[in-house]
Formats: structure tokens, C-alpha cells, sequence
């Protein structure tokens, strides 16, 4: 599983970005025998080999196309990349400008860390979130045995935004922080997301890359969506790319690795094949639920290779 690249030029070093020379390490690392292009590695995970993988991409984020991609083609190697619908629309990429944000405006995620956390006690009183942390031990503690990559400061970030404060709040602390370092959210926008044109690109051969659901705005808590606002979520997401690519989507991974009881329904209803998780867990490296494919995340592999 992938995310973000870095060339020190176009698109800067940010946490948990890798350079191409890093990609192709990872790459030499795995074997380039032991990674099948998509519809190969759907036939092997079905007929239980457990050798094989296949890379995935996760985002719409424009690094992949001019970092990564150039890579995978020299090594002849077709992937899956899961889209959400927003940046089919020139609407901003919000996950991806906030990582942008914080990533770029700071001198370091530390210092972005310092001053949010600080905003959020002044919003809510510093009692309440202390409380909040003692209430949610367990649960940094989980994140922690799952993403080993994150920080305690990553994960408390995480948990404020998707579990503490209402949308409309965090939004307010984030755009005040965006005033006061006077980001310019559209200019960063055309830095960091796909165009259609990049899509249509990844797909324009046969027996080529893949594009996959990722949701229609990819929701931070989709797992905590009701039925009706899930279903639109991923139909959404479906309809739109299936009209622009001129494509059959069959494939999907969960936005943040987030499901609930619903959402294999969901997927079976549209005819969703095979669906992605975001984390390979200590007693899962090969799943029998299709709708439930356990994926290493980047970090995690070049942790092996030092």
C-alpha cells in the first residue's frame, strides 16, 4: 500500500513520503517475479498463494503519477489505484490539502501538532481532552500495535479529528490555522491531486492498471455512516468514475481502513469482487475473505529492509 512521494523538487519531502530510488529499493526488495499485475494476483489469492502481492495506491494523489508511475513502468508492473470521486470534480482533495497543510507550513509536524492540540484545548478546555485520552487508552494502544510507523502525537491526531470534535469543528480549527499562516488552498490543490486526464492515463492500455473505489468523499468515519449514507458514499463514488473513465470499477479499498456491519452488503450490491483493508495484522498475511484483503503498508516493509 502506498501514498506519497517526494522529489525534492515538484513535490516536497512530507511525512511518510518515499523517493523513487526508495520505490525501486522496495521494489528490488519483494522481487519484481513476486508481484503480479492485478487481475493475475486476484487468480493466485484465490487459488491460495501466499508468495504473491500486488501494489495499491491509494488517493488520487498527483506524486503517484509523476513519481511512481514512471517506476512502475520501467519495471512493466500494473497496479490498482483507489479514487475517490472528489478529485474528479475540482473540488479540493480536504484529506489530502489538510496533510499538505501541516506537512508544508510548519517547520515541522511536531510544531503543527503543538499548535492544534493547543487550539483544541482552548475549544473544549484542557480537562475534557485529557479525559478524552485517558478514556481512549486503549484504543492509542491498538493503533499503535497496528501502525507502528505512527506516532503517539499522529495517532492522538487522528482520534481528535475522527472522534472527539464535530466536522464543523475541527474544519474551524484547521481553516483558522490556514489564515493565519495565509496557505493558499488553491494553488495547493492543482499540486496534489489527479486530473482525469492522469486517470484516463493509468488506464489507457489493455490488461493495464486498475481503478478502484475509495469512497465518493472519503469520510475520515465512514465505519460510523449509517446504511443510506454509506451505500451513497460507495454508489456515488462508482457512478462517477465508471462515467468519466469509460470502465467497470469492481474493486475497492476502505478510506482510512474504516467499515462496519453494512458495508460488505454494500459492495456485493454493486459488484464489488474485492475489497482492500488498510492493515496487515499479526495473524492475518493471508485473508480467505476477499472483501477483506490484508495490505502492508510501505513503512512497514522498508522497516524489513534496513
Amino acid at each position: 500500500m502506498f501514498h506519497h512521494f517526494h522529489d525534492n523538487k515538484k513535490h516536497p519531502k512530507t511525512q511518510g513520503s518515499i523517493s523513487a530510488k526508495s520505490f525501486t529499493k522496495i521494489i528490488k526488495f519483494i522481487g519484481r517475479k513476486n508481484i503480479l499485475n492485478p487481475k493475475e494476483f486476484f487468480n493466485a489469492y484465490e487459488n491460495k498463494n501466499k508468495n504473491k502481492v500486488c501494489f495499491t495506491f491509494d488517493d488520487g494523489i498527483k506524486s503517484q503519477i509523476d513519481i511512481a508511475l514512471p517506476v512502475l513502468e520501467k519495471f512493466k508492473i500494473n497496479a490498482i489505484f483507489f479514487i475517490h470521486s472528489s478529485i474528479l470534480e475540482n473540488s479540493n482533495n480536504v484529506l489530502e490539502l489538510h496533510r499538505f497543510f501541516r506537512n508544508s507550513s510548519f517547520s515541522s509536524i511536531n510544531q503543527f501538532y503543538k499548535e492544534f492540540f493547543l487550539l483544541v484545548e482552548i475549544l473544549i478546555s484542557k480537562k475534557k481532552l485529557n479525559n478524552f485520552y485517558k478514556l481512549n487508552k486503549k484504543k492509542i494502544l491498538q493503533y499503535k500495535k497496528n501502525y507502528k510507523f505512527y506516532s503517539t502525537d499522529d495517532i492522538k491526531f487522528r482520534l481528535i479529528r475522527d472522534d472527539l470534535l464535530k466536522k464543523k469543528q475541527y474544519n474551524s480549527i484547521i481553516s483558522r490555522m490556514m489564515k493565519d499562516k495565509k496557505f493558499n488552498s488553491i494553488k495547493a490543490s492543482s499540486k496534489i491531486q489527479m486530473s482525469i486526464k492522469d486517470l484516463l492515463r493509468l488506464i489507457k492500455k489493455k490488461q493495464s492498471n486498475l481503478i478502484g473505489l475509495h469512497s465518493n468523499t472519503h469520510p475520515t468515519d465512514i465505519d460510523k455512516y449509517s446504511r443510506k449514507k454509506q451505500r451513497d458514499e460507495y454508489r456515488l463514488n462508482q457512478i462517477k468514475l465508471q462515467q468519466k473513465l469509460k470502465t467497470t470499477i469492481s474493486v475497492a479499498s476502505y478510506p482510512n481502513g474504516k467499515f462496519n456491519k453494512d458495508t460488505r452488503k454494500i459492495l456485493e450490491d454493486l459488484k464489488i469482487l474485492f475489497c482492500f483493508d488498510a492493515v496487515m495484522k499479526k495473524n492475518n498475511f493471508f485473508c480467505l475473505d476477499k472483501y477483506h484483503i490484508p495490505r502492508q503498508d510501505h513503512a512497514n516493509i522498508m522497516k524489513k529492509m534496513k
